[in-house]
Formats: structure tokens, C-alpha cells, sequence
């Protein structure tokens, strides 16, 4: 099989998620290697995607930034024995994990945090992921109306 059919194969494997078997059948060639080609054009195209971005405070100095805490919805309410965390939010009332986004005003996507337990507040995971320290000494620029104008 070429480079190109290979390279296409495992970005079909990446994008629907079908199972090597199918893909297999499609491509002519047995389950274990789709596996074998998949292990090994991985981390090839890996590094051909892999764009520079600079350290975050770079990327904020002299930006807006807007920020956003959301709900990622997981459907999976247990509890974490070690910890006892939960990922249910009461506040939404569905199990998640809970993210901060940072974008610009034409929404390019800035940074993405970590993960926390749904259950955490906004500014709970603000400040866990690091973003207060990053954003203490940018002036607010954005007044918030609480009427529309006439």
C-alpha cells in the first residue's frame, strides 16, 4: 500500500472511528495491518500538523480576551472514590467536566484549560487553571450594558 492510501486510511480511522475491521474490508487488507499502519503514520502526521504557538502570555499581551466557563456534558454521574468528587452539576443539573476557553473578539480559540469536576464554579476553574495570574494586570476593556440602547 502507498504513503498516500496510508495517510488516508488512518485519517478516516481518526475521523469516524470505524472499526479496523470495516476499514480493513474496505481497503483490502487484514485488521492487523490497518493496526500496523496506523501505530506508524499516528505520530508522522502528528508531527506534520504539530504548529508552533507561543508561550500564552505572549499570545494575550494586547488582546481582549474573552472568557468562558463551560459544561462538558459526560453522562456519567459516579463519584470518584479517592477524592469524592463528583461531576455533577446541581446548578445545570447534568454531570460534566468543567472548562475554561479563552478567544478573542474574532474568536480565534486562545488557550483551553484543564478539565475540573462539573460541580466546580466558574471562577473555581479560572483560578485552578492558572488564567487569574495571566490576566491580573489586564485593564478591563469591556463594560457590560445592562439595557440595550433605544
Amino acid at each position: 500500500m502507498g504513503l498516500y492510501r496510508r495517510v488516508v486510511l488512518t485519517l478516516v480511522l481518526l475521523r469516524s472511528n470505524m472499526g479496523q475491521s470495516v476499514l480493513a474490508d474496505l481497503f483490502e487488507i487484514s485488521q492487523p495491518t490497518v493496526s500496523r499502519i496506523y501505530r506508524r503514520m499516528l505520530p508522522l502526521i502528528e508531527q506534520v500538523i504539530c504548529l508552533h504557538r507561543p508561550p500564552l502570555p505572549e499570545v494575550l499581551r494586547g488582546r481582549v480576551v474573552l472568557v468562558d466557563g463551560t459544561l462538558i456534558p459526560i453522562g456519567n454521574r459516579r463519584t470518584d472514590r479517592e477524592t469524592h468528587e463528583t461531576n455533577y452539576s446541581g446548578k445545570r443539573h447534568k454531570a460534566g467536566l468543567n472548562v475554561q476557553v479563552l478567544s478573542d473578539l474574532s474568536g480565534q480559540l486562545l488557550a483551553v484549560s484543564s478539565p475540573v469536576p462539573g460541580r466546580t464554579h466558574d471562577r473555581t476553574g479560572f483560578t485552578a487553571a492558572g488564567y487569574d495570574h495571566l490576566l491580573a494586570d489586564t485593564p478591563p476593556s469591556v463594560t457590560w450594558a445592562t439595557k440595550a440602547p433605544p
